[in-house]
């Protein structure tokens, strides 16, 4: 899990410039689409949207706790 969150934060890295306001400080809502290929092995709804939201704490916002709403949709 925590290769994972740190690849995330690598690939943001490339893009953080762009954000002259982050980290946030205010509340959020996050909205995740999940598109996964393989049909045998899909992850369950509630497990796809955690490691995502601890992985940018500190970098998109200060605190997970500032996420007030959060949505994933899992496709297909």
């Amino acid at each position: 899990k925590a290769d994972y969150q740190e690849r995330l934060r690598q690939q943001f890295a490339r893009y953080q410039s762009y954000y002259s306001q982050i980290p946030v400080k205010d509340e959020l809502s996050v909205k995740l689409v999940y598109i996964h290929k393989d049909h045998r092995d899909i992850p369950d709804i509630d497990n796809i949207s955690k490691p995502f939201i601890d992985a940018f704490s500190k970098v998109i916002y200060h605190d997970d706790f500032q996420v007030r709403h959060r949505e994933c949709i899992r496709i297909p």
